[in-house]
């Protein structure tokens, strides 16, 4: 991932191709139009659940591209943008060194239905919201920093430690039923994908990533 402006992997880029002749094209361009008239119909369906539960996407508009899912799931931002709280929660740690000389955050949700679970932001971040301060859905809990290993965000535990780490344990790579349950919490806020939605092989160990 450069340093500099938005790089785009090659999982994130997609191609549309030309029909071959002028009817091929309109059924084509048909087709895309019910497309996207479904995807527009489901998007407004999931934008409509969150707002019901006060939880927001944390991400800005198209201004991500989406990684892997592991302990929770990894984003791609431009430099700058704020990481959201997903709805209404006290910060209540960070540690300072975590994957690669870089930062993790986490805070409990204090209202909807999810009230009690605890979220991680972690990487690529800076400008991290003061420990033991109030957010409100949608106030920045952090800012994507200009350089790093793109940030991670899932479940966490009360102490901080990913609720991967304790209860499935995590290899690196592995897709862990705490990132899929946290990927689909995600979904449910209109945060697009491709999203890993299947657990691997679930093996109890520690992480190089856990503080």
């Amino acid at each position: 991932m450069g340093e500099k402006g938005f790089d785009v992997p090659a999982f994130a880029r997609r191609r549309i191709g030309n029909g071959s002749n002028g009817s091929a094209t309109g059924r084509g361009r048909m087709g895309l139009a019910l497309l996207l008239s479904s995807a527009v119909a489901t998007l407004s369906l999931l934008c409509g659940a969150a707002a019901a539960t006060g939880y927001v996407n944390p991400l800005r508009g198209d201004r991500y591209v989406t990684g892997r899912t592991d302990m929770g799931v990894d984003f791609c931002m431009v430099a700058g943008e704020p990481i959201r709280a997903v709805g209404d929660g006290i910060v209540l740690g960070t540690f300072p060194n975590w994957f690669e000389h870089q930062p993790y955050v986490w805070y409990r949700l204090t209202a909807g239905p999810y009230a009690g679970r605890f979220v991680y932001v972690a990487e690529q971040i800076t400008r991290i919201a003061r420990v033991g301060s109030h957010v409100r859905a949608g106030q920045p809990v952090a800012y994507y920093k200009r350089s790093g290993t793109c940030i991670e965000t899932g479940w966490a535990s009360a102490r901080g430690s990913t609720l991967a780490h304790i209860t499935s344990g995590y290899r690196e790579g592995q897709v862990t039923p705490a990132g899929v349950a946290f990927a689909r919490f995600l979904m449910s806020m209109a945060v697009h994908g491709p999203f890993e939605l299947t657990p691997t092989t679930k093996i109890k160990t520690q992480s190089h990533r856990q503080p």
